[in-house]
């Protein structure tokens, strides 16, 4: 009996298994709807900038003989000559050199030539990608700060220099100039500088060879300058994020105290404050020693920028930081050629950073203030060189405590909201403190 009742159980089951089974196989599945990803185009927040543009010196200065010399900016058409005329030339056979301060003397005050000046050492690694150095040059100098072509006597000839004052060394080389009909020789470029206002090196009483490494130069004269007024907007939170991520749909935001907006997507984050008109983007904890190249150049970084096309103006090379690990790069903004400063002292007005590891870029950080058009200006007159150094003693910063000196805006708030003066200043940093002070026609102001 109970042999029975487990067959007919087991017939039973099969049954009900072999119809289930029929009614999976002939039923159709409800179709759940897709959610797409949200791929956005992304927003053009600015342009695309190749190398030249960027890695320009902070200032070229023309050594005209019999202790003369004046101060080329950008943005005139001396300066754009200047560095075309660089750009082109060959460098090879270089040596190291020693020159006493008398020698150094001999070539500042009786040798004409020209000087290329960067505000801070840059790596050779990072201007051979416009300059023709010869390979293996890093072996022999890292960075330089310095390129100092001289013409000498015909026994000497031309002449270049290459200087790090960082590392206290100077190469000193050959050079060979094009075939081109159209390159400007050296003598007619120092030519240009004849009917130029008259710049002096700062030095001290008895210098020694490290100050004319880091030679740095003041007007003779109360120096004549424009006020601007710009009309500016600032690149929104929402512009940012459609700039730096693909897929908003799996992007979170989060809104804190102070103004401040972070997106991001779990793997990256992006920061914005309208307050301070800034912004972060930043790969949170990424270290990944096995993928860094110590070969790997920072053209990823520029890459970076340019499918962005995050360039809203025109920039210059303020600092760059290689190591095997990392790269930085940190530019500053120019109008009508001189470099914009923000009046609170804050490093990132005017600026863009970044940093990458292993051909990565783990950090991205810049100012979200754009300039439009000019609606003014009016004449400024700048204190002469002697005055400004006066100015320095009274306010406690004599000239071995200076690291740099040079004629940039001062950004304040204009009249409007969507307005900025740019008030012509000299911009002085200290050795050993981050920030600025400004200097300008009326006034010492600003210390951070």
């Amino acid at each position: 009996m109970k042999e029975g009742l487990k067959s007919l159980l087991l017939v039973v089951m099969i049954g009900i298994s072999l119809f289930l089974s029929f009614s999976l196989w002939e039923t159709e599945p409800t179709p759940l709807p897709l959610v797409p990803a949200k791929y956005e185009t992304p927003v053009k927040i600015g342009e695309r900038r190749a190398w030249e543009d960027l890695l320009r010196p902070r200032e070229v200065i023309l050594h005209l003989g019999e202790d003369r010399h004046t101060l080329i900016s950008p943005s005139t058409p001396e300066y754009s000559l200047l560095w075309k005329s660089l750009k082109v030339l060959q460098f090879y056979r270089f040596q190291n050199v020693s020159l006493t301060p008398q020698e150094w003397n001999e070539l500042l005050t009786h040798t004409r030539g020209i000087e290329y000046s960067y505000e801070n050492p840059l790596p050779i690694a990072l201007l051979r990608q416009i300059l023709s150095f010869p390979s293996g040059l890093e072996g022999q100098l890292p960075n330089l700060n310095k390129l100092w072509i001289t013409i000498g006597n015909s026994a000497e000839g031309e002449q270049v220099f290459l200087i790090s004052a960082d590392e206290g060394k100077v190469l000193r080389g050959e050079l060979g100039k094009p075939s081109d009909p159209t390159f400007v020789d050296f003598p007619q470029l120092i030519r240009m500088g004849e009917r130029k206002p008259a710049w002096f090196p700062l030095l001290s009483h008895y210098p020694s060879s490290w100050d004319y490494l880091s030679l740095r130069y003041l007007p003779k004269d109360p120096f004549e300058a424009k006020e601007l007024d710009y009309s500016v907007s600032w690149v929104s939170g929402e512009e940012m994020a459609r700039s730096l991520f693909i897929d908003l749909s799996v992007t979170r935001e989060i809104s804190e105290s102070g103004g401040s907006r972070i997106f991001t997507d779990g793997s990256k984050s992006l920061q914005t404050n309208q307050e301070t008109g800034t912004m972060r983007y930043y790969v949170p904890g990424y270290e990944s020693p096995n993928l860094v190249s110590s070969n790997q150049d920072a053209s990823y970084l520029l890459d970076f920028m340019n499918q962005h096309q995050g360039w809203t103006g025109q920039y210059r090379i303020e600092r760059a930081d290689f190591t095997a690990a990392t790269k930085l790069l940190l530019f500053r903004e120019l109008v009508s050629g001189r470099p914009v400063y923000g009046a609170d002292n804050k490093n990132a007005i005017g600026s863009i950073l970044l940093k990458g590891t292993g051909g990565f870029v783990t950090e991205y950080s810049r100012s979200l203030l754009r300039f439009h058009q000019m609606e003014g200006q009016k004449d400024r007159l700048l204190p002469s060189g002697e005055e400004l150094l006066k100015r320095l003693d009274r306010e406690g910063l004599p000239l071995y405590k200076i690291d740099s000196i040079e004629i940039g805006y001062k950004m304040v708030r204009g009249d409007k909201r969507e307005q900025m003066k740019l008030i012509p200043s000299y911009v002085v940093k200290v050795k050993g403190e981050d920030g600025w002070h400004f200097f300008d026609s009326s006034s010492a102001v600003g210390r951070k």
